[in-house]
Protein backbone atom coordinates (compact mmCIF):
# COMPACT_ATOMS: atom_id res chain seq x y z
CA UNK A 1 0.00 0.00 0.00
CA UNK A 2 1.06 3.57 -0.96
CA UNK A 3 -0.47 7.15 -1.43
CA UNK A 4 -0.28 7.79 -5.18
CA UNK A 5 1.98 10.47 -6.28
CA UNK A 6 3.57 10.54 -2.54
CA UNK A 7 2.09 13.71 -1.63
CA UNK A 8 4.24 15.86 0.39
CA UNK A 9 4.15 15.73 4.41
CA UNK A 10 2.20 12.58 4.40
CA UNK A 11 2.91 8.87 5.04
CA UNK A 12 1.19 5.98 5.09
CA UNK A 13 1.18 3.30 7.47
CA UNK A 14 0.77 0.27 7.13
CA UNK A 15 2.15 -0.06 4.65
CA UNK A 16 1.75 -4.06 3.86
CA UNK A 17 -0.85 -6.68 4.38
CA UNK A 18 0.00 -10.59 4.09
CA UNK A 19 -2.14 -12.78 1.89
CA UNK A 20 -4.50 -13.90 4.57
CA UNK A 21 -6.01 -10.71 5.55
CA UNK A 22 -8.73 -9.32 3.73
CA UNK A 23 -8.86 -5.96 5.04
CA UNK A 24 -6.81 -3.19 7.24
CA UNK A 25 -7.19 -0.43 9.04
CA UNK A 26 -4.51 2.37 7.51
CA UNK A 27 -2.95 5.32 9.41
CA UNK A 28 -1.98 8.52 7.37
CA UNK A 29 0.70 10.50 9.20
CA UNK A 30 1.90 13.85 8.64
CA UNK A 31 4.75 16.87 10.17
CA UNK A 32 1.84 19.49 9.39
CA UNK A 33 0.29 20.98 12.19
CA UNK A 34 -2.60 21.71 10.26
CA UNK A 35 -4.23 22.29 6.58
CA UNK A 36 -6.90 25.02 5.42
CA UNK A 37 -8.50 22.95 2.94
CA UNK A 38 -8.97 19.24 2.61
CA UNK A 39 -6.25 17.34 0.62
CA UNK A 40 -7.36 14.79 -2.03
CA UNK A 41 -5.09 11.35 -1.49
CA UNK A 42 -4.81 8.36 -3.74
CA UNK A 43 -4.56 5.10 -2.04
CA UNK A 44 -3.10 2.65 -4.38
CA UNK A 45 -2.51 -1.31 -3.61
CA UNK A 46 -0.04 -3.61 -5.25
CA UNK A 47 0.30 -7.27 -5.27
CA UNK A 48 2.42 -9.71 -6.90
CA UNK A 49 0.99 -12.58 -8.67
CA UNK A 50 2.84 -15.73 -10.79
CA UNK A 51 1.26 -13.56 -13.59
CA UNK A 52 3.16 -10.03 -12.65
CA UNK A 53 2.63 -7.36 -10.90
CA UNK A 54 -1.39 -5.99 -10.01
CA UNK A 55 -1.81 -2.11 -9.22
CA UNK A 56 -5.44 -0.99 -7.90
CA UNK A 57 -6.58 2.33 -6.35
CA UNK A 58 -8.55 1.78 -3.34
CA UNK A 59 -11.85 3.44 -3.65
CA UNK A 60 -12.60 5.59 -0.82
CA UNK A 61 -15.84 5.03 0.98
CA UNK A 62 -18.40 6.29 4.10
CA UNK A 63 -19.86 4.11 6.54
CA UNK A 64 -22.88 5.33 6.78
CA UNK A 65 -26.38 4.23 8.77
CA UNK A 66 -29.74 3.85 7.39
CA UNK A 67 -33.00 3.49 9.65
CA UNK A 68 -31.11 3.36 12.56
CA UNK A 69 -29.88 -0.51 12.27
CA UNK A 70 -28.64 -1.34 8.67
CA UNK A 71 -24.83 0.15 7.66
CA UNK A 72 -23.58 0.92 4.51
CA UNK A 73 -20.12 1.43 2.72
CA UNK A 74 -21.20 4.54 0.38
CA UNK A 75 -18.53 5.10 -1.94
CA UNK A 76 -16.99 8.32 -2.09
CA UNK A 77 -15.81 10.86 -4.68
CA UNK A 78 -12.42 11.19 -3.70
CA UNK A 79 -10.72 10.62 -0.21
CA UNK A 80 -10.02 13.93 1.41
CA UNK A 81 -7.91 14.42 4.45
CA UNK A 82 -8.12 17.45 6.41
CA UNK A 83 -5.52 18.25 9.19
CA UNK A 84 -6.10 20.32 12.55
CA UNK A 85 -5.63 20.52 16.43
CA UNK A 86 -7.84 18.46 17.80
CA UNK A 87 -6.94 20.51 21.13
CA UNK A 88 -8.50 23.69 19.30
CA UNK A 89 -12.44 23.04 19.27
CA UNK A 90 -13.08 26.02 16.56
CA UNK A 91 -11.34 23.97 14.24
CA UNK A 92 -13.09 21.31 13.99
CA UNK A 93 -16.11 22.54 12.31
CA UNK A 94 -16.57 25.45 9.82
CA UNK A 95 -18.77 28.33 9.78
CA UNK A 96 -21.93 28.48 7.67
CA UNK A 97 -21.75 30.82 4.98
CA UNK A 98 -23.27 34.23 4.68
CA UNK A 99 -27.38 34.49 3.92
CA UNK A 100 -25.90 37.26 1.25
CA UNK A 101 -24.83 34.06 -0.07
CA UNK A 102 -28.40 32.52 -0.76
CA UNK A 103 -29.54 32.09 -4.51
CA UNK A 104 -32.93 33.11 -5.37
CA UNK A 105 -35.17 31.15 -3.77
CA UNK A 106 -36.84 28.60 -6.09
CA UNK A 107 -40.41 28.57 -8.00
CA UNK A 108 -42.60 26.38 -6.31
CA UNK A 109 -45.74 24.88 -7.57
CA UNK A 110 -48.95 26.12 -5.46
CA UNK A 111 -50.12 22.37 -4.85
CA UNK A 112 -46.82 21.45 -3.13
CA UNK A 113 -46.97 20.53 0.40
CA UNK A 114 -45.89 22.96 3.16
CA UNK A 115 -44.16 22.40 6.39
CA UNK A 116 -44.55 23.55 9.64
CA UNK A 117 -41.94 26.12 11.31
CA UNK A 118 -40.70 22.99 13.72
CA UNK A 119 -40.15 20.87 10.80
CA UNK A 120 -38.48 23.23 8.77
CA UNK A 121 -36.16 24.48 11.70
CA UNK A 122 -35.64 20.50 12.53
CA UNK A 123 -34.01 20.24 8.85
CA UNK A 124 -32.23 23.50 8.95
CA UNK A 125 -30.38 22.51 11.68
CA UNK A 126 -29.75 19.02 10.00
CA UNK A 127 -28.03 20.43 7.22
CA UNK A 128 -26.42 22.73 9.23
CA UNK A 129 -24.71 19.65 10.92
CA UNK A 130 -24.26 18.17 7.79
CA UNK A 131 -22.13 21.79 6.29
CA UNK A 132 -20.19 22.38 9.39
CA UNK A 133 -18.75 18.58 9.40
CA UNK A 134 -17.84 19.04 5.56
CA UNK A 135 -19.98 16.36 4.15
CA UNK A 136 -21.89 19.21 2.71
CA UNK A 137 -20.66 21.24 -0.02
CA UNK A 138 -21.64 25.87 -0.08
CA UNK A 139 -23.74 25.77 -3.19
CA UNK A 140 -25.20 22.46 -2.16
CA UNK A 141 -26.03 23.65 1.61
CA UNK A 142 -27.54 27.05 0.45
CA UNK A 143 -29.72 25.61 -2.31
CA UNK A 144 -31.49 23.45 0.22
CA UNK A 145 -31.50 26.33 3.04
CA UNK A 146 -33.43 28.34 0.25
CA UNK A 147 -35.74 24.90 -0.72
CA UNK A 148 -36.67 24.64 3.04
CA UNK A 149 -37.28 28.59 3.84
CA UNK A 150 -39.41 28.82 0.36
CA UNK A 151 -41.54 25.69 1.64
CA UNK A 152 -42.42 27.03 5.36
CA UNK A 153 -46.54 27.25 5.48
CA UNK A 154 -47.38 30.39 6.14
Amino acid sequence: MSLKGDPKDFKLYPTKISGKQNSLRLSIKTTLASTDTPVAMCVEGRAKTPAGEIVREAKACEDRMQAFLWRHLVPADELRVLVYDSSDKKTLTRPLPPDSDKPPPPKLDPKARKFSKRQVAGRLKQLAWLYEEFLLSKELYLRKVVECEAAMAE
